[in-house]
């Protein structure tokens, strides 16, 4: 009974040493390994204490085998070094881990780089197409203003047109006087003979009846005379100056030897032409 309390004081005493050796002054100062494997037999001595009874009380038989605890210092020993492995080999896992931590936010940061530029992509693409349809819209304004313009200056140009010719229609109506035709005839120096007094004659190539029923005779000298009815001889006797008409052919009555239709200037006077409206 004595021997065996003895040899349980005597492995308890071992066991706790042991734990101070390990944890002495001297020790805390060694390398890594050592360091750990003295955290775990720390722990592994601690989980065997927490399962000691509070109180110590007589074995049942009085001889037997050691307590289990009592045997672990080999066995802590090794597991000591399991876990040194184990962190060591945690420390390398470590290292990789932060190494595909640090590409991870590598690439991480390449993503959003790469989103902060297909965003300022797309904005300068929306600002492109805007600035696109801004153009598109100014250009269709302008067309459309040209188109507005193009119009109103065709109907400027209708309205100056139409103008003109009511313009030239009342000019000739004028230069007409109120004729629908007319027809000049220079002064090539023919003479006739009325009473022995020479008079410049004026000769048209038809007969007076084929240009109208009736027309106007126009000298350029601004001397005129009216033929009411171009089947008949016409003469001024009213200021003496004998202007005269001849029909010409059988419309000339006692001068059926004029070929065609003459005028004679009046008396004294030598003008460049004469005009007859019809």
């Amino acid at each position: 009974m004595t021997v065996d309390k003895y040899e349980k004081i005597t492995a308890d005493e071992h066991t706790l040493n042991g734990y101070d050796q390990e944890n002495s002054p001297k020790a805390m100062n060694t390398d890594r390994r050592q360091v750990l494997k003295k955290i775990a037999v720390g722990t592994a001595a601690l989980a065997g204490c927490s399962v000691l009874p509070e109180t110590w009380t007589s074995p049942v038989l009085k001889f037997a085998a050691l307590p289990a605890h009592a045997y672990t210092s080999g066995d802590i020993a090794a597991a000591a070094e399991a876990i040194v492995e184990a962190l060591e080999g945690s420390g390398t896992d470590t290292a990789a881990v932060d190494a595909a931590s640090a590409e991870a936010a590598a690439a991480k940061t390449a993503a959003a780089d790469t989103a902060t530029a297909d965003t300022s992509s797309a904005k300068t693409a929306a600002a492109e197409t805007a600035a696109s349809d801004a153009a598109a819209a100014d250009a269709a304004s302008a067309k459309a203003a040209s188109t507005e313009a193009a119009k109103a200056k065709a109907a400027a140009t209708e309205a100056a047109t139409t103008e003109t010719t009511a313009l030239k229609v009342e000019k000739s109506a004028d230069v007409l006087r109120g004729y629908s035709n007319s027809l000049t005839i220079k002064n090539t120096g023919d003479k006739m003979s009325c009473d022995s007094i020479w008079q410049d004659k004026f000769v048209f190539s038809k007969l007076g009846p084929q240009y109208a029923k009736s027309f106007l005779i126009v000298w350029s000298d601004g001397r005129e005379l009216y033929v009411p009815d171009s089947a008949h001889m016409i003469m001024e006797v009213n200021q003496s100056d004998f202007r005269k008409y001849q029909p010409g052919g059988q419309y000339s009555g006692n001068n059926p030897d004029i070929p065609s239709m003459e005028v004679y200037a009046a008396r004294g006077t030598h003008p460049g032409s004469v005009t007859m409206y019809y």
